[in-house]
């Protein structure tokens, strides 16, 4: 029985349409709160009590070796120069270079310490640099803009930016972004012009929270992707880059539009799942609108993304959980090659060569760090620009079926064949349409190779099978990617892969809402469990970080059947007296996409709901938020969980380590 500090359970219950909602640890919502900062001190002192007799430092250890290696991001060519960021092994942050004409490298800036680059977008000609930077991981974006040549900073700070995107005009003189916060806009602004004058010129009848994405194509046209909450898709808009008057590419549906990518010679390529949830390419003159279909849908693929280069579309599919890249010609759609790459995983990024003459490629894969390739039209080569480092990780795919009988794909990495039980981690994210795809995880690979399997279902809620797998686990339909879940877990058991007292579950925001939901309704099934930065009381959700732009996904408590959704999954309002999993919440200090009061709330309910059962834990990451941040920062919060996973599945005291991974 661990001592948890002391946490008065407050008898607070509100009528919301009819129902009695409790809500007892309402009083954590307030960080800067005495009881809440005395609470928070004694969860620290009770975890890193805990924390002192496991071996966090050797996995932390092992984990800095393979997350040691160098990341270069694909070339960015503006006029003469190219920009690309670089993060060497010895580096903590990536680092934002610029190769001049005449092939010298050196560093564009000089961030100061807590600093983090949220974005950055040079001008046509490369003498201009909009770069977005927040303190800490906060995420809070102020846009400065930097001469090149110079180093001096020529404009800015613009406030309230948050991850704009930038459309610059070709000669540099100004760009089109985005600006506010739950009434975000698209502006202009003029370089040297006072920020706070910047006309609207784009959003103004559009509701509040409402997204918008600016892009230049060609130097020439505009457009503006509108889009509710995070849902992936809606309608882009069109302009002229000089006179912005705008009107909708339509396609039939307001959600149906997914990217879209204009050529110098007016052709307009849309992917859209209009008809198709899988994904179609269209294509059309900008200045006829009439579409016409130039790659159809694959029924058992979803299309992710489009490129061009002189004489050639790239398309980029994904068949179950791995991506596949295919040559088309770019007037007939007629399919030219297949194109092979580096393995069976992942690209994360596409950029056009400016000769046209092909592009460079970002390749990742669960044995595979992050690593730029030129891809060639005419034979179709992908060409290495290094050498890779490769482990052999031996993974499969399998298929079970959820409650409902819904056939579900799931992913395994780790030796073993079923026969001998494992410790093993089940994780996934299953919301806003997003994918879980095959990358290079120092987490995974530390895990299975002490001998662990890890376990990544598709549940429903994510984008794995197209728009309608999505649609599938969202709203009324949430409670279905919990059960896809719950299936996976008890496949593992049955099958033979492991035991209720042998399997983890982990997940991060969306992912944290998964696991969540899945121990408060099957404790049964897991030994331990780890929520990150996770959406918790989904009552409550809409009222702090960016949770009322997540209504389109969860719904809202304004509306009674809505309520009636929430309600019924809600970890935070499920937590009853139960033999629940060990838990572990952890939390980053800076995060204000979700806000921790979620985790402090769960946590609390928790410990006073089950005083003498398994421990729950709490760990505030400081100087973190839900973003990207430090190397050696991602690196700790990691060992901190893997050494929990590990002590309470059992993994290391009776396991053979995997031999297969060096």
């Amino acid at each position: 029985m661990m001592p948890y500090p002391e946490a008065l359970a407050v008898p607070l219950v509100e009528t919301m349409h009819g129902r009695q909602v409790a809500d007892p640890f309402r009083w954590l919502e307030d960080a800067e709160s005495p009881a809440t900062t005395e609470w928070l001190a004694a969860q620290e002192q009770l975890t890193d009590g805990y924390f002192s007799a496991l071996p966090v430092d050797h996995w932390r250890a092992r984990l800095g070796e393979l997350a040691a290696y160098e990341r270069v991001s694909p070339p960015f060519p503006c006029g003469e120069r190219v920009f690309f960021t670089r993060m060497g092994a010895e580096d903590d942050m990536p680092r934002l270079r610029l190769r001049d004409a005449d092939g010298t490298d050196r560093d564009v800036l000089d961030l100061a310490p807590g600093q983090v680059l949220d974005r950055w977008d040079p001008s046509p000609d490369g003498r201009l640099l909009a770069y977005q930077v927040s303190l800490r991981g906060d995420e809070r974006s102020v846009l400065r803009v930097l001469d090149v040549d110079t180093g001096a900073v020529v404009d800015g700070p613009i406030d309230r930016v948050r991850y704009s995107s930038i459309a610059w005009l070709p000669d540099g003189s100004g760009f089109y972004y985005v600006r506010g916060a739950d009434d975000r806009r698209v502006l202009f602004h003029r370089i040297g012009a006072d920020p706070d004058a910047d006309p609207v010129v784009f959003g103004q009848d559009f509701p509040p929270r409402t997204g918008f994405q600016v892009t230049a194509h060609a130097g020439r046209w505009l457009t503006v992707h509108t889009r509710q909450g995070l849902a992936p898709g809606n309608r882009i808009w069109l302009a002229d880059l000089s006179t912005p008057q705008f009107r909708p590419m339509d396609v039939g549906s307001d959600e149906a539009i997914h990217a879209v990518r204009i050529t110098e010679d007016g052709t307009a390529y849309l992917l859209t799942t209009e008809g198709a949830p899988r994904g179609r390419l269209l294509v059309a003159k900008v200045d006829t609108g009439l579409w016409r279909e130039l790659v159809p849908e694959d029924p058992k693929a979803v299309l992710e993304a489009i490129a061009a280069t002189d004489t050639e579309l790239l398309v980029l599919h994904a068949r179950s959980g791995v991506h596949e890249l295919t040559a088309h010609d770019r007037a007939t759609g007629k399919p030219l090659r297949r194109v092979r790459l580096p393995g069976a995983g992942r690209v994360t990024g596409i950029t056009e060569r400016p000769d046209r003459a092909g592009l460079w490629l970002e390749y990742t894969d669960h044995c595979t760090p992050d690593r730029v390739y030129r891809y060639r039209t005419g034979d179709g080569r992908v060409l290495s620009s290094g050498v890779a480092p490769k482990r052999a990780v031996p993974t499969r795919h399998v298929t079970y079926h959820s409650l409902d009988g819904t056939a579900v794909r799931m992913l395994l990495i780790g030796a073993g064949d079923g026969s001998r039980p494992r410790p093993t981690l089940i994780t996934g994210y299953g919301g806003f349409g997003i994918s879980v795809r095959p990358a290079y995880d120092p987490s995974v690979l530390a895990w299975v190779e002490a001998g662990g399997l890890i376990a990544i279902p598709a549940v429903r809620g994510g984008g794995e099978e197209g728009a309608d797998w999505h649609h599938a686990g969202r709203g009324p339909a949430k409670q279905r990617g919990f059960d896809d879940f719950t299936a996976a877990a008890r496949w593992l058991i049955d099958q033979g892969w492991t035991t209720a007292d042998r399997l983890g579950a982990f997940g991060a925001s969306n992912g944290g809402l998964l696991v969540g939901a899945a121990v408060t309704q099957h404790p049964e099934l897991y030994r331990a469990a780890v929520c990150i930065a996770p959406l918790l009381d989904m009552v409550r959700y809409e009222s702090f970080g960016l949770g009322a732009s997540w209504r389109q996904e969860y719904g809202s408590v304004a509306e009674p059947a809505e309520l009636d959704w929430l309600l019924s999954y809600s970890p935070y309002h499920h937590v009853r007296r139960a033999d629940y999993p060990a838990m572990l919440f952890q939390v980053y200090g800076n995060d204000t996409r979700v806000d921790p009061l979620h985790a402090r709330k769960m946590c609390a309910r928790l410990q006073h709901a089950n005083p003498a059962g398994m421990p729950v834990l709490f760990q505030n990451l400081p100087d973190m938020g839900h973003g990207p941040r430090a190397r050696s920062q991602a690196v700790s919060a990691a060992a901190t969980m893997l050494a929990f996973l590990a002590y309470e599945t059992g993994l290391g005291l009776a396991e053979e380590p995997d031999q297969a991974v060096p």
